[in-house]
């Protein structure tokens, strides 16, 4: 996943959510860190996107917001943030297995010539 200029904010709200204990949703969000619903409903979905950050997810009923056709929203909690994982250079180990396999069928007999 290619960084984001959400992940400090998504990684406070993990913290934040971590420390809570409870379900919570963008709304919450806003509210408690001071933030546009917009900017923190981006957050939390991008939160919800990270490998290294456990949630669960519910959706509950609740009034319907003008100008939406559902009146559930989600509820997200976050159980556990795991250490980021080391960023690894994959293209470097994709060329060398490419050029390995270049180099087995170059070696390997022809499937025309078995006929």
């Amino acid at each position: 996943m290619e960084e984001s200029k959400l992940k400090p904010f998504a990684l406070q709200i993990a913290g934040w959510g971590l420390l809570h204990g409870d379900f919570f949703d963008f709304h919450e969000v806003a509210e408690r860190l001071a933030v546009s619903a917009e900017v923190a409903r981006e957050a939390v979905i991008y939160l919800r996107s990270l490998r290294y950050v456990e949630t669960q997810a519910e959706s509950r009923s609740c009034k319907r917001e003008v100008g939406k056709r559902s009146s559930k929203r989600v509820f997200i909690k976050v159980l556990a943030i795991h250490p980021e994982p080391p960023v690894l250079s994959h293209p470097l180990k994709l060329n060398v297995l490419r050029s390995k396999l270049a180099r087995l069928s170059k070696a390997m007999p022809s499937p025309r010539g078995a006929r």
